[in-house]
């Protein structure tokens, strides 16, 4: 059903999905409607410069949603048109991006997003992201959460050479709530009775843990 392209952020496929991502992205804050002056003006305040890629999702052939992606890692304009929301293109796109970073050298993807998006703090988790203590004092007027995905596993041993919580992966499997504390060592399990993983980065990936705590009551 789905396709995901790399295209230009100038095209007006691009151009359109931009568009509608800024004005939902208005009306949801202010609640209240946009109209096309103030779209025009957003998109001069914040302007889509300087990303190493910027991804098209189509349904068919029909322009669905986008994603772009700084070269240092950083996501933005994650965006699906309505029409298509809950079917899995916004993964679609998050997997092609991890995809095209990891095969660039890109170690780690991080993105910033508001309170009031909750569909998109949910994607985040469901797709291995943990959410981070705020990295700054002084945070933007758009910026409530912060996530970030380890995508290789020399940098996860190089960030985690000793023991940490897995409470965060336990978390997303449990919808918010921790039911047991699972603990990764680093050494290749996951102790208090969970089943035993192949490699240590499982530990990292939310969806292999999954796997890992169905043992868990």
């Amino acid at each position: 059903m789905w396709s995901v392209r790399a295209e230009s952020v100038d095209g007006p496929d691009a151009v359109a999905l931009l568009r509608d991502y800024f004005a939902e992205l208005t009306v949801r804050h202010f609640h209240r409607e946009t109209t096309e002056q103030e779209i025009d003006e957003t998109l001069d305040e914040f302007p889509s410069d300087g990303l190493a890629l910027f991804l098209v999702l189509r349904s068919g052939a029909v322009p669905a949603g986008c994603l772009g992606l700084h070269p240092t890692g950083e996501l933005t304009r994650i965006y699906v048109a309505p029409p298509f929301r809950r079917a899995g293109g916004a993964s679609a796109l998050l997997a092609e991006a991890e995809s095209w970073a990891r095969s660039h050298g890109i170690t780690r993807l991080f993105l910033d997003t508001r309170t009031d998006l909750l569909e998109a703090r949910a994607l985040y988790v469901s797709c291995g992201f943990v959410e981070l203590p705020p990295p700054t004092t002084t945070p933007g007027r758009f910026q409530d959460h912060w996530f970030e995905k380890l995508i290789s596993w020399r940098r996860w041993r190089r960030l985690r050479p000793r023991p940490f919580s897995a409470t965060a992966e336990v978390r997303s499997v449990r919808g918010g709530r921790l039911t047991r504390n699972a603990h990764c060592d680093g050494t290749q399990r996951v102790d208090r009775g969970v089943t035993t993983l192949r490699e240590p980065p499982s530990c990292v990936d939310s969806r292999n843990l999954r796997v890992a705590l169905s043992s868990v009551p």
